[in-house]
């Protein structure tokens, strides 16, 4: 198993620890609360390019995503999220390198892959109102892939002399701000903004809205 693999599986496996932990949290028993939660929503993400490559080419490469989200409570406040993103598979250009004397050049493309995951903690404000504030930090796990080719021109037009493909797995730590806003007593609307740092500064940004319930 790789590295970044690991360390992935360990902070997951923390979540999930300090999450326990928190449900041991003492609740009134005139206090009711349904264990779970679900939503489903859309929304947009914008990903430093420079953050998933060593590319000359800066800026945010945004796409529109489908976000589906269970949660355990295991209080009033504390809880639990594992989160899943698709989104649509795109390319954009990290590396190229011209070789004037073999009439030759080479280009990296990373692509985004259909599906990310992730794990949170979150501690939920309010009990029984119409609007409840929450705070999240977590873990994303966002599939790249690198696909390098090597192109050489002849007297036609250029064909490919070389070529390989690696899938690199992305850990990223990620912080977020929402609200639950209620219909009724187990309906709702979800608003969230959210914002990870990497390496490179700034990793993704992301806004999305969504509807669940809870049960």
């Amino acid at each position: 198993m790789k590295t970044i693999q690991v360390f992935a599986f360990a902070a997951l496996v923390v979540i999930g620890y300090v999450s326990a932990l928190v449900g041991q949290e003492q609740v009134s028993p005139n206090v009711e609360y349904r264990k779970w939660d679900a939503t489903t929503g859309v929304g947009l993400i914008g990903v430093n390019r420079r953050d998933v490559a060593s590319t000359p080419w800066g800026g945010t490469h945004t796409t529109g995503i489908f976000t589906a989200e269970v949660g355990r409570y295991w209080s009033t406040h504390w809880k639990t999220d594992f989160q899943l993103l698709l989104n649509e598979r795109t390319q954009f250009p990290s590396d190229y390198v011209f070789t004037p004397d073999t009439g030759s050049y080479s280009l990296t493309q990373t692509e985004r892959r259909l599906a990310t995951v992730a794990g949170a903690v979150t501690y939920q404000l309010g009990e029984n109102s119409f609007v409840h504030p929450y705070f999240s930090a977590g873990v994303r796990l966002t599939p790249f892939a690198k696909i390098h080719r090597i192109y050489r021109f002849n007297s036609g037009p250029p064909f490919i002399e070389d070529s390989s493909d690696r899938t690199i797995v992305q850990t990223r730590p990620f912080l977020a701000f929402g609200f639950k806003s209620y219909f009724n007593e187990r309906t709702f609307m979800k608003s969230e903004l959210l914002g990870s740092a990497g390496p490179r500064g700034f990793s993704h940004v992301m806004a999305r809205v969504g509807f669940g319930f809870d049960f």
